[in-house]
């Protein structure tokens, strides 16, 4: 029988933003985590990101159990009216890349999902709801299945106990503008645009004139991209910061409130305000998208008699 478990727990002193930073940078989590001892990132594909990790298996009386791996899919999503993420990994239908080591075990998570959500009753609190349904892949030991899963529990108990410290030590950091955070988050949160202009910047949307037109450009920006912070230095940050206010308030008559309040206190100072302005641009961007789409279907149909009258018989002579 395959284990499941799931849990609740407050995280003081850090709101979700900082939480759900953390906990979808599956790159760097080994840095807080004793757990996992090291994670690749292996690329997108339809909206989702790979991910090969390697964690410590729990200790048990009377066996050791080696170390397993995961091939994983991570999906995010990000709500802005309630401030509430999702995070969801499920295991890929076959191994992706190379194992890290010939001596651990390749196991499977049927689902591991996380709900990050502000705590009720307390602001500056973060409430995480988690469930994990993980095969350990014991194979013929599963008499001593039991134990892995009593051992899962204390498991559970020190990643909860990581994360809180984790995220407090990330949210005294914030207001610095070049940090750590995931440049792939945003692409979770906010998958680009299927046709989008790799080449196309924040300033070629400034830069034009025609609303037409620039809502077009617009259209094809891939946001994740062009507000990928992770390279750059505390005066482009500044630079593209200010451009994203700027994007903002260009298209800001078309905005809900939702999307406009993360732009309430102006130009982002980190790269977590940043990425929440880039999920309302995105929102915003996918409804122009939408307009843009529904405009150029209203082109009309081609003309194929060269204006000329129609050859053959009326209605009124066919009736």
């Amino acid at each position: 029988k395959v284990p499941a478990w799931q849990a609740e727990f407050r995280v003081p002193g850090a709101g979700p933003e900082t939480v759900f930073n953390l906990l979808v940078a599956k790159g760097s989590e080994a840095q807080w985590n004793a757990q996992l001892v090291r994670a690749n990132l292996t690329g997108f594909s339809g909206g989702a990101r790979g991910v090969h990790e390697e964690f410590v298996a729990p200790k048990t009386p009377f066996h050791k159990w080696s170390p397993r791996e995961l091939w994983e899919w991570q999906a995010a999503n990000y709500s802005l009216a309630n401030r509430t993420y999702l995070i969801a990994l499920s295991s890929t239908v076959k191994n992706t890349t190379e194992p890290f080591e010939t001596s651990t075990v390749p196991a499977e998570q049927c689902l591991a999902a996380y709900e990050v959500s502000p705590a009720s009753g307390d602001a500056g609190a973060t409430l995480v709801k988690m469930s994990s349904n993980l095969n350990p892949n014991i194979g013929p030991l599963s008499s001593l299945s039991i134990l892995w899963a009593r051992a899962g529990e204390e498991m559970i108990q020190k990643f909860a106990a990581a994360l809180t410290e984790a995220a407090a030590s990330a949210a005294a950091g914030r207001g610095v503008p070049p940090g750590s955070i995931d440049g792939g988050a945003l692409t979770l949160l906010a998958p680009p645009p299927p046709d989008r202009n790799e080449s196309a910047s924040i300033s070629d949307v400034l830069g034009t004139a025609k609303k037409n037109a620039t809502e077009k450009v617009f259209a094809s920006l891939d946001l994740p991209s062009v507000l990928d912070a992770s390279a750059w230095s505390p005066a482009e940050f500044q630079r593209h910061a200010a451009g994203a206010l700027q994007l903002f308030k260009r298209f800001a008559p078309n905005a809900t409130e939702e999307e406009a309040s993360a732009f309430h206190g102006g130009t982002a100072i980190d790269e977590l305000q940043l990425q929440l302005q880039g999920v309302a641009l995105a929102s915003l961007q996918l409804r122009i998208l939408e307009a843009v789409a529904e405009r150029d279907c209203q082109g009309g149909l081609p003309d194929i008699d060269h204006n000329k009258k129609a050859g053959g018989y009326s209605i009124l002579l066919i009736v």
